[in-house]
């Protein structure tokens, strides 16, 4: 019963028949303040499609998102007045308009992009850097609930030393509270930053850990999907 839930064959077929909406590319049907979260939604759709072993068929929408974000200015701060925005609003669209650029990249072209994941952590910590100088009171749940694509974007971009910066910005608000799928990333990001910044490598020891830990968030995922049964 468990196991029924993760049915790889049965989302593969369901994505090839909404296949036509899932790589739809409407930014330009879209305001300038929507135009990022489109982006992203439609980026987790053709993720999803690579999982499931669908790398051809959304090749092409990748590459127009490359283009868009190449082609376009990032989202300004004056875009997103705090007035009408949670202040991390900007900083956020613009921290995902980069991250979006190298993962499509990476997805696309087999493209490290670390130039792109580079700029977006560099932007995220911008964001931090804003709110402390402005005073802004900054709520624990809402800085963990990203916590681990940070993480994830600092090794990405080759600067595992930011990955432990933030790390420790978020702890410093309080005591971390992750969900049981949160934890198994959340520890890893920080060991495999550690483990870099140390002067180790992404040796056996790195690839080992990352799966005994990939392995405890997929065995979180079906503890949950039988709780809901």
């Amino acid at each position: 019963m468990v196991l029924a839930k993760f049915d790889p064959i049965v989302r593969r077929a369901s994505w090839l028949r909404f296949e036509p909406i899932m790589t739809t590319f409407a930014a330009h049907k879209f305001d300038r303040q929507a135009q990022p979260g489109h982006l992203s939604a439609l980026l987790n759709d053709l993720v999803e499609a690579h999982l499931l072993g669908l790398a051809d068929h959304v090749h092409p929408t990748l590459e127009k998102i490359v283009h868009w974000i190449e082609t376009h200015p990032e989202p300004r701060r004056d875009e997103y007045p705090e007035e009408d925005y949670h202040w991390r609003h900007s900083w956020d669209s613009r921290f995902n308009w980069y991250k979006m650029l190298g993962l499509c990249k990476w997805l696309s072209r087999a493209d490290a992009a670390r130039e792109d994941f580079a700029r977006a952590i560099k932007t995220d910590w911008e964001g931090w850097e804003h709110a402390a100088r402005v005073g802004i009171a900054v709520e624990p749940s809402e800085e963990l609930f990203t916590l681990t694509e940070r993480l994830a974007t600092a090794l990405s971009a080759g600067q595992p030393e930011m990955g432990l910066k933030t790390f420790a910005a978020v702890a410093a608000l309080g005591r971390l509270e992750p969900t049981d799928l949160e934890v198994p990333v959340l520890e890893f990001g920080q060991w495999a930053c550690g483990h870099l910044v140390a002067g180790s490598k992404r040796d056996a020891e790195f690839v080992a850990r990352g799966g005994s830990h990939a392995a405890r968030k997929l065995a979180a995922i079906l503890l949950l999907d039988a709780a809901v049964d």
